[in-house]
């Protein structure tokens, strides 16, 4: 059977990284009276202490226009996965009597940019941030949850990336404003996260190979479990959400039954849900692992011998040479993490039933790299991409002069195939079981020529969430903008206390139904709306078993 595939995605997601728009521990125990000083802290802050089952941490106390937060940057949640642990399952701490100090983010796992050039070449990766409202810290009135999982196709991102500008996944803000506690978690990623190759995938029959960023992740989600309680936090009312790449890995998680019970709610911000099995993944494994000059296919010793920038640059070239697209770098299933492709999963209803709120964004392919068009252009672009089979009717459905310019169609068109549609088959599939969903649409576009033109683009609401549309370069917030922050802080922070966004201050957001088709339009006008792409949908709906 033959897949859809869009020629430039690699393209694209190399030109949205550069252009900046992309958007249980084991060991000893510590006790009071045998932990060692801790470092001092900055100048001119304060700090308080969390003891977790696997050590005590020192946080700083921030100062907020909202409320005070106290911040717990890089809290390891698994041991380094170097040497041996390279490509295991995550496993537990050696516990530290110490008090340590968790001022600052740990160094991202290991990646490149989109032009090759080294961001880190970290494989001791695995910490998570937490931030925490500092009222009567710690205080018997927990509160809910909000566990982030940043995306970036999964070869690249982490919870200290800076976009135009600002460090836009910092939760401080966040935990303020929602009174929620903020946890974000970096993950084994590219390579060194979801390589599947059969040689590893012999050195342990039950948990294969190609998922180990995913299992990271359930690790963090079990030290929330046990931990979050000294942080304040409810670990019966905690949302998972994610952006892109995370969403999908968020979609694997509600899919996955080793994942079941770690969190009551789940959020996908423009994601997919389709992952394909582990031999598919292994195929492109095996090529991956022939850049990196290991050519054996039963024997991992080169493998585990190469050096990092090696298996990156393999991937790389893997990515390069078009046998891979960065979307595919991913989780597979393996009949350990996954039984089925998360789509199927949610469709038969053997998911983890949960609460779920799923959306995208009104452009969300505005700021993948295409500007200039014309209507022969768009045209030969669409043919280009999709084949002249598929490509004919995708320009039946989408001719240009239905639109502004031939630019505007690109950006519907790709938009519509990519993530919005997806978004839709999803929670259709999921009304179609107890839980309820709740789908959005954003719309709020930066207001200046900058970043005007790419209208509601690819990851645009992160910066809503994260309530730092104040801090981004070369703008000033809009009284839109920071409306619509409020907004997504009350409705996230509400999801993850009752599994319901709605709290009574804001507008009513309606559960999901295919038959009435409507969802909440997040913008300068913000309310529910008759869903303006319903057909647009019903066309690419047709397509769905081809779809990547």
């Amino acid at each position: 059977m033959s897949t859809i595939k869009i020629a430039t995605i690699n393209q694209w997601f190399g030109l949205l990284v550069l252009s900046g728009l992309l958007v249980g521990c084991g060991g000893g125990s510590s006790t009071p009276d045998d932990i060692a000083p801790p470092v001092d802290p900055p100048m001119n802050t304060s700090v308080d202490t969390a003891t977790t089952d696997c050590g005590a941490y020192q946080g700083l106390i921030l100062t907020d226009d909202v409320a005070p937060v106290i911040s717990f940057k890089g809290v390891p949640y698994a041991a380094p996965p170097v040497g041996d642990l390279r490509w295991q399952a995550p496993q537990a701490l050696d516990c530290s009597a110490d008090v340590q100090t968790t001022f600052d983010f740990a160094e991202p796992c290991a990646q490149l940019e989109g032009d090759g050039s080294v961001t880190s070449l970290a494989e001791d990766c695995l910490y998570l941030n937490v931030w925490t409202p500092a009222d009567e810290f710690p205080s018997d009135d927990v509160k809910p949850v909000l566990f982030f999982i940043h995306g970036g196709g999964n070869t690249r991102g982490s919870p200290s990336e800076f976009k135009l500008g600002t460090r836009f996944y910092d939760g401080q803000r966040l935990a303020a404003r929602a009174d929620a506690v903020v946890v974000t978690v970096s993950y084994r990623l590219n390579a060194f996260g979801f390589l599947a190759h059969p040689a590893l995938s012999a050195e342990n029959f039950e948990t294969r190979s190609g998922n180990y960023g995913i299992l990271d992740q359930i690790a963090a989600l079990e030290w929330v479990q046990r931990n979050i309680g000294v942080f304040g936090g409810d670990p019966q009312q905690v949302a998972i959400f994610g952006e892109s790449g995370g969403a999908r890995d968020v979609c694997t998680l509600v899919a996955s039954p080793l994942a079941s019970g770690l969190f009551s709610g789940a959020i996908m911000q423009s994601g997919s849900c389709r992952q394909p099995t582990l031999s598919e993944r292994e195929i492109e494994g095996v090529e991956i692992a022939e850049f990196a000059g290991c050519t054996s296919t039963t024997d991992s010793s080169c493998l585990r011998d190469a050096d990092v920038l090696t298996l990156l640059e393999a991937v790389g070239a893997e990515l390069n040479d078009g046998a891979l697209v960065a979307e595919n770098v991913g989780p597979a299933v393996d009949g350990y993490l996954l039984n089925d492709s998360p789509h199927v999963a949610i469709a038969n209803g053997s998911h983890n039933l949960v609460p779920m709120i799923i959306g995208a964004n009104t452009e969300e392919t505005g700021n993948f790299g295409v500007t200039n068009l014309n209507v022969a252009g768009y045209e030969n672009l669409v043919l280009l991409s999709y084949g002249a089979f598929f490509g004919n009717q995708i320009l039946d459905a989408y001719p240009a002069d239905n639109y502004p310019t031939p630019r505007d169609a690109w950006i519907a068109l790709t938009g519509d195939a990519q993530f919005v549609c997806p978004s839709k088959r999803i929670a259709k599939s999921a009304t179609q079981h107890a839980p309820p969903v709740y789908v959005y649409r954003f719309a709020q576009a930066f207001d200046n020529v900058l970043y005007g033109s790419a209208g509601a683009f690819h990851g645009i609401e992160l910066f809503h969430i994260f309530q730092q549309t104040d801090n981004i370069d070369f703008y000033t917030q809009t009284t839109g903008d920071a409306a619509v922050e409020q907004a997504m802080a009350g409705y996230w922070s509400a999801f993850a206390a009752n599994q319901n966004p709605n709290s009574g201050t804001l507008g009513f957001w309606e559960t999901y139904s295919p038959t009435e088709d409507r969802v909440l339009l997040i913008g300068n006008d913000l309310g529910m709306v008759a869903e303006p792409l319903t057909a647009q949908c019903e066309f690419w709906d047709q397509f769905s078993n081809f779809m990547q």
